[in-house]
């Protein structure tokens, strides 16, 4: 049941809902991560995250206010660039500031192994990762948005990754809006990322799923549609995890603007929280036929649905046609 008057404790698995629907809508999942880095900069500190720059490229970036953090809001499928970020943490940690660092686990053990490295005081720092299937490749998404522009013969104006608003939070539908108020509504990126071939080669050993080194770990709460369907309106629900005191600390103070509920990990359990996806078979071939063929070709190729999910498809068009409920 839902109770925003607890104190919760080390180690909890939460599902979290921002009780600002405006927020929770603008947010890839459930909104927690504005609620915990509006925390921090009310306290004057400052937030890192990833937005998307003019050229659309994912950079990790520091934000002192809140439409600054507002540009972190989101899913970005695709490796940041992080600059001088890391020289920036430590400037920060220095002076005295007070700062969250948001990214994926091997992006929270790099900054804490070069703090660490730098003897910087870890005190003011929080740190919030993120449940993640894996890092895709920064060119295969350029090539696919230069794709996009050549096909439509239009010029991007923006980019969701998952347009939940129009398609739900279940959903992995990317949107292009285009700069002639036209959009393009596709799922191949979802596809190539899904197929785990543009995924980098580390992904498929990584050390960080069955040990968490961020103060909260933050995703999706898949599973929830199961294990607690009255907490779910497919607007998105989070996932949290408190892994140290800091983490918990943090959380308590954030819950005034939370629906939360407390969940057994069975409950929301999903892959990427406890193992590394299997390298794919075909990924060397894919790459391959990558540098000989233009990305159309690839789409078509790797992007496509099979056969079997196909006939799948059609099979639910036409029982739900009938009125069929399976």
């Amino acid at each position: 049941m839902e109770n925003n008057n607890k104190a919760f404790e080390l180690g909890d698995y939460l599902c979290v809902k921002h009780e600002d629907l405006k927020t929770r809508l603008s947010s890839r999942s459930g909104g927690v991560f504005t609620a915990l880095t509006d925390i921090i900069l009310n306290e004057g500190g400052r937030v890192y995250g990833v937005k998307l720059n003019g050229d659309f490229i994912a950079l990790h970036a520091h934000a002192d206010n809140f439409e600054e953090r507002d540009l972190f809001r989101g899913s970005k499928y695709v490796q940041s660039d992080k600059g001088d970020t890391f020289l920036s943490v430590e400037r920060d940690l220095r002076d005295g500031k007070k700062v969250l660092f948001s990214g994926t686990p091997c992006e929270v053990a790099g900054i804490l192994a070069f703090l660490n490295a730098k003897k910087v005081s870890l005190d003011n720092l929080i740190t919030v990762d993120i449940v993640c299937h894996g890092t895709p490749s920064p060119k295969v998404w350029r090539d696919y948005l230069d794709h996009i522009e050549k096909v439509n013969g239009k010029k991007i104006k923006s980019v969701d990754f998952r347009n939940k608003i129009d398609f739900g939070w279940a959903s992995h539908t990317e949107t292009v809006y285009f700069e002639d108020g036209t959009r393009y509504d596709s799922t191949d990126f979802r596809y190539l990322f899904y197929r785990h071939c543009i995924l980098r080669p580390s992904c498929f050993n990584c050390p960080f799923k069955s040990k968490r080194v961020a103060d909260i770990a933050i995703g999706d709460a898949w599973g929830i549609q199961s294990s607690h369907p009255e907490f779910n309106d497919d607007k998105g629900v989070s996932l949290v995890i408190l892994n140290t005191q800091n983490g918990v600390d943090l959380f308590n103070k954030s819950i005034d603007s939370l629906s939360v509920i407390a969940v057994e990990p069975r409950e929301v359990w999903q892959r990427p929280l406890y193992e590394s996806e299997t390298e794919p078979e075909n990924r060397k071939e894919f790459w391959n036929y990558y540098g000989k063929k233009p990305i159309k070709k690839v789409i078509k190729k790797y992007a496509g649905d099979s056969f079997y999910v196909r006939i799948k498809r059609r099979a639910k068009k036409i029982l739900k046609r009938l009125g069929i409920k399976r």
